[in-house]
C-alpha cells in the first residue's frame, strides 16, 4: 500500500492539525501501512529479508521517503513488536481486571496466551528467534509490555491470598515464575512444531502451577471444576 494518497485538502489540513500532544491521524495511518507492510515481509521473507530496500518496494515509495516516517530498521522492528503484542495485552488485561476468582483469570489467562501464540506462529517465530529482530536477551524483562504483565499478574495473586484462594507469597516472584512458564510453553511450541495442543497446554500450565499455589480449603473446589470442565 503506497503511503501518498491524494485526499481533500480540507482533509489535509484537517488531519494534519489533529490535537496537541497526539499524533495526526493521516501520519498514524503512514505508520500502521509501515507496519503492516513490514509484517507481510517478516512472514515472507524473515528478519534477513526485510531491509528499508524491501519496505520500499513493498509499500510503492522511494527509500529515501521511509526514513521520514521511520529512523531506521531496528526502531521500525521495535514499533511492529509493539503493535503484534498489543492485541494480547488488550486480551489479558480484559481477564486479569476481570471479576472472576484469581484461579481462574489464572487458568483464562494461559488460554488467550497460547491461543495468540498459535493463532500467529510464523510471525512470532520470527520474532522470537531470529535475534537480529531482538535485543539482547535480558531486555525482555525489562520492558514495559512484560513489567506490566508482572505488575497485574502480581495484583490478581495478591487479591486471591488475601481472599484465602491462593497461599501467601511474595506475588511479584510468583508472577515472574507464571509469566515465563506460559512463555517458554509458547516457545517451545513455535521452535518444535508438532500436532496443535494449545488449550492442553494452557491447562498444564495453570494447572502445575495453581497446584502449587493454592490454598489447602480450594484444591478440593480447584478439582471439581476441573472434572466439570
Amino acid at each position: 500500500m503506497a503511503l501518498k494518497k491524494t485526499r481533500p485538502a480540507a482533509a489535509r489540513g484537517a488531519a494534519r492539525k489533529g490535537k496537541p500532544g497526539r499524533p495526526c491521524l493521516w501520519d498514524e495511518y503512514k505508520r500502521r501501512s509501515l507496519h503492516e507492510a513490514a509484517i507481510r515481509l517478516l512472514c515472507r521473507v524473515g528478519a534477513d529479508g526485510l531491509t528499508m530496500e524491501a519496505l520500499a518496494r513493498e509499500v510503492g515509495v522511494a527509500k529515501g521517503t521511509l526514513y521520514l516516517h521511520v529512523p531506521d530498521k531496528q526502531t521500525l522492528l521495535d514499533e511492529v513488536v509493539q503493535e503484534v503484542f498489543e492485541p494480547l495485552m488488550q486480551a489479558v488485561d480484559a481477564v486479569l481486571d476481570g471479576p472472576a476468582p484469581a484461579p481462574d483469570k489464572l487458568r483464562e489467562y494461559s488460554r488467550r496466551y497460547s491461543r495468540f501464540f498459535s493463532e500467529r506462529e510464523r510471525l512470532l517465530r520470527v520474532l522470537l528467534f531470529e535475534r537480529r529482530v531482538t535485543h539482547a536477551k535480558l531486555d525482555r524483562f525489562r520492558n514495559p509490555r512484560y513489567l506490566r504483565l508482572q505488575e497485574k499478574l502480581a495484583k490478581v495473586l495478591a487479591a486471591g491470598a488475601r481472599a484465602g484462594e491462593l497461599r501467601p507469597l511474595d506475588p511479584r516472584r510468583a508472577a515472574a515464575i507464571f509469566l515465563e512458564m506460559n512463555f517458554a510453553l509458547c516457545a517451545l511450541r513455535l521452535d518444535q512444531p508438532g500436532p496443535a495442543a494449545t488449550d492442553a497446554d494452557a491447562e498444564l500450565v495453570s494447572g502445575l502451577f495453581l497446584e502449587g499455589l493454592l490454598a489447602p480449603a480450594s484444591r478440593p473446589r480447584a478439582r471439581a471444576r476441573r472434572k466439570s470442565a
